[in-house]
């Protein structure tokens, strides 16, 4: 696995945010308290899957502010 994210360059191994590493699927996560819920993971380390929604440029926007 972790070969795999080192090749996806998504490898955070050394660094200290308590959940570097680890991955959180966030549904309801375009909008309100999934959304919330989705930084403050993404600020702790995770990597983030979300689920929603909305509109698809807004979507991607999403998905480049969470990374």
């Amino acid at each position: 696995m972790l070969r795999i994210l080192q090749s996806a360059g998504l490898d955070r191994t050394g660094t200290t945010r308590p959940l570097d590493g680890r991955v959180a699927i966030v549904t309801g996560s375009t909008s309100g308290i999934g959304l919330a819920i989705a930084n403050t993971l993404a600020e702790q380390g995770a990597l983030i899957v979300i689920n929603g929604l909305g509109d698809e440029a807004e979507i991607t926007r999403l998905c480049h502010d969470l990374s």
